[in-house]
């Protein structure tokens, strides 16, 4: 934290203050973002296998204007994108659209896992003239949540459906920490029958 640093050399005989360090820190920050972090965004959107991806709401106080009229707090989103557990970023947008979406992943063909949100759907029906287009994948969690609410209003099928996913979520956590050849070859032979007697039933 800057205030450590401003006591820190304040005792060595260096006067600086923190808005000198914040913008010290902000122009670094923009720097980065040009080039390092931009260099590796790109590298991930054209070589990963898989993203996952979720949007966080956050308020965002107004810009100091006239005093006298009060501003409500706007609202804006973090999006957190982990591709191929190797990169991780958080870019911010004022508005979750679906444009902001295909901006943020613009050149990725990979596989895509996200909520349902339909600004997410730009992603995986692309445009006539683009080819790129994402894999969709569905999120369990996602899907059981649903189970859950059903099961709570008192569907029986809701609670059969709920036991079934439950099994598959139980012999893939037995497979967690071994290297992904074996886990993807375990989750053939242990898994995949779970999941295609959910489909089937």
């Amino acid at each position: 934290p800057l205030h450590r640093l401003e006591d820190a050399w304040q005792r060595d005989g260096v006067t600086i203050d923190r808005g000198t360090m914040s913008r010290w820190l902000g122009d670094v920050g923009a720097l980065l973002n040009e080039t390092v972090l931009a260099a590796a965004k790109q590298y991930a959107l054209r070589t990963s296998f898989c993203c996952n991806t979720d949007a966080t709401g956050v308020s965002v106080q107004p810009l100091k204007g006239d005093m006298k009229k009060k501003q409500p707090c706007r609202r804006g989103h973090f999006f957190v994108q982990l591709f191929d557990k190797a990169h991780a970023f958080f870019e911010y947008v004022p508005r979750e659209t679906s444009d902001a979406v295909k901006s943020l992943m613009a050149g990725y063909t990979g596989y895509v896992q996200a909520d349902a949100k339909s600004v997410y759907d730009i992603l995986y029906r692309g445009d006539d003239d683009e080819d790129d287009v994402c894999v969709e994948v569905g999120c369990w969690a996602h899907a059981r949540r649903k189970y859950w609410e059903a099961a709570i209003a008192g569907s029986p099928v809701a609670r059969e459906a709920l036991l079934r996913i439950q099994r598959i979520f139980e012999a893939d956590d037995k497979l967690k920490g071994l290297e992904p050849d074996v886990r993807k070859r375990l989750r053939e032979e242990r898994v995949r029958p779970y999941v295609e007697a959910f489909f089937e039933w």
